[in-house]
Protein backbone atom coordinates (compact mmCIF):
# COMPACT_ATOMS: atom_id res chain seq x y z
CA UNK A 1 0.00 0.00 0.00
CA UNK A 2 1.12 3.54 -0.80
CA UNK A 3 0.86 6.10 2.02
CA UNK A 4 1.67 9.73 2.61
CA UNK A 5 3.54 10.91 5.68
CA UNK A 6 4.83 14.13 7.17
CA UNK A 7 6.37 15.00 10.51
CA UNK A 8 4.54 16.51 13.47
CA UNK A 9 4.59 20.19 14.37
CA UNK A 10 5.76 22.16 17.39
CA UNK A 11 2.54 24.17 17.50
CA UNK A 12 -0.29 22.11 18.92
CA UNK A 13 -3.83 22.41 20.19
CA UNK A 14 -3.56 22.44 23.99
CA UNK A 15 -6.84 20.58 24.62
CA UNK A 16 -6.94 18.73 27.93
CA UNK A 17 -8.32 15.59 26.29
CA UNK A 18 -7.48 13.14 23.53
CA UNK A 19 -8.12 14.54 20.06
CA UNK A 20 -7.34 13.32 16.57
CA UNK A 21 -3.79 13.94 15.41
CA UNK A 22 -5.01 16.06 12.51
CA UNK A 23 -6.67 18.40 15.04
CA UNK A 24 -3.78 18.32 17.53
CA UNK A 25 -1.09 19.58 15.19
CA UNK A 26 -1.46 23.17 14.00
CA UNK A 27 0.41 23.23 10.72
CA UNK A 28 -0.42 24.44 7.24
CA UNK A 29 1.97 21.74 5.91
CA UNK A 30 0.08 18.96 7.67
CA UNK A 31 -3.29 20.35 6.53
CA UNK A 32 -2.10 20.61 2.91
CA UNK A 33 -0.70 17.08 2.84
CA UNK A 34 -3.91 15.81 4.45
CA UNK A 35 -6.03 17.49 1.77
CA UNK A 36 -3.86 16.00 -0.96
CA UNK A 37 -4.08 12.54 0.63
CA UNK A 38 -7.87 12.79 0.81
CA UNK A 39 -8.11 14.01 -2.79
CA UNK A 40 -6.01 11.03 -3.95
CA UNK A 41 -7.71 8.55 -1.60
CA UNK A 42 -4.37 7.74 0.05
CA UNK A 43 -3.89 6.99 3.73
CA UNK A 44 -1.84 9.58 5.62
CA UNK A 45 0.37 9.26 8.68
CA UNK A 46 2.17 11.75 10.87
CA UNK A 47 5.67 10.98 12.14
CA UNK A 48 5.65 11.87 15.83
CA UNK A 49 8.81 12.13 17.91
CA UNK A 50 6.87 10.43 20.72
CA UNK A 51 4.48 7.93 19.10
CA UNK A 52 6.15 6.93 15.84
CA UNK A 53 3.78 6.98 12.86
CA UNK A 54 0.15 7.69 13.64
CA UNK A 55 -2.93 7.94 11.47
CA UNK A 56 -4.41 11.41 11.20
CA UNK A 57 -7.65 10.23 12.87
CA UNK A 58 -5.82 8.49 15.75
CA UNK A 59 -6.62 10.19 19.06
CA UNK A 60 -3.68 11.33 21.19
CA UNK A 61 -3.08 13.72 24.05
CA UNK A 62 -1.05 16.90 23.93
CA UNK A 63 2.70 16.34 24.30
CA UNK A 64 5.87 18.30 23.64
CA UNK A 65 8.76 16.22 22.37
CA UNK A 66 11.24 17.07 19.64
CA UNK A 67 13.02 14.03 18.20
CA UNK A 68 16.77 14.23 18.90
CA UNK A 69 19.70 12.70 17.00
CA UNK A 70 20.49 10.30 19.84
CA UNK A 71 16.92 8.88 19.68
CA UNK A 72 16.89 8.17 15.94
CA UNK A 73 18.17 4.56 16.00
CA UNK A 74 15.67 3.42 18.62
CA UNK A 75 12.79 5.44 17.17
CA UNK A 76 13.45 4.20 13.64
CA UNK A 77 13.03 0.61 14.90
CA UNK A 78 9.60 1.51 16.29
CA UNK A 79 8.63 3.25 13.05
CA UNK A 80 9.94 0.39 10.91
CA UNK A 81 7.85 -2.12 12.86
CA UNK A 82 4.77 0.11 12.66
CA UNK A 83 5.11 0.54 8.89
CA UNK A 84 5.53 -3.23 8.39
CA UNK A 85 2.46 -3.97 10.56
CA UNK A 86 0.43 -1.44 8.54
CA UNK A 87 1.39 -3.10 5.26
CA UNK A 88 3.04 0.01 3.83
CA UNK A 89 5.12 -0.83 0.77
CA UNK A 90 5.71 2.70 -0.51
CA UNK A 91 5.83 5.97 1.40
CA UNK A 92 5.92 9.57 0.21
CA UNK A 93 7.37 11.78 2.95
CA UNK A 94 6.47 15.48 2.71
CA UNK A 95 8.88 17.83 4.39
CA UNK A 96 10.15 21.33 4.58
CA UNK A 97 13.65 21.66 3.18
CA UNK A 98 16.37 20.82 5.71
CA UNK A 99 18.04 24.19 5.23
CA UNK A 100 14.80 25.87 6.38
CA UNK A 101 14.65 24.05 9.72
CA UNK A 102 17.61 22.53 11.61
CA UNK A 103 15.24 20.41 13.73
CA UNK A 104 14.21 18.26 10.76
CA UNK A 105 17.41 16.21 10.41
CA UNK A 106 16.46 13.58 13.04
CA UNK A 107 13.01 13.14 11.43
CA UNK A 108 14.59 12.66 8.00
CA UNK A 109 17.14 10.19 9.40
CA UNK A 110 14.43 8.31 11.27
CA UNK A 111 12.10 7.85 8.31
CA UNK A 112 14.97 6.92 5.97
CA UNK A 113 16.32 4.28 8.39
CA UNK A 114 12.84 2.93 9.14
CA UNK A 115 11.95 2.55 5.47
CA UNK A 116 15.30 0.97 4.63
CA UNK A 117 14.93 -1.55 7.48
CA UNK A 118 11.36 -2.37 6.46
CA UNK A 119 12.14 -2.64 2.74
CA UNK A 120 9.80 0.23 1.90
CA UNK A 121 10.28 2.46 -1.12
CA UNK A 122 10.66 6.03 0.15
CA UNK A 123 10.16 9.21 -1.86
CA UNK A 124 11.15 12.47 -0.18
CA UNK A 125 9.05 15.45 -1.30
CA UNK A 126 10.76 18.59 -0.02
CA UNK A 127 9.21 22.01 -0.42
CA UNK A 128 9.20 25.42 1.20
CA UNK A 129 6.34 24.92 3.63
CA UNK A 130 5.31 27.54 6.14
CA UNK A 131 4.93 25.84 9.52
Amino acid sequence: MLAYCTYCSAEKNSANRSISAIKLYKSERISNVHKEAQANNIQMFILSGKYGVILTQHKINYYDHLLKDEEVDMHSELVSNQLKELGIRELVFFSNKLENDNNLAPYHSCIKKACKNAGIKLTMEESNYID
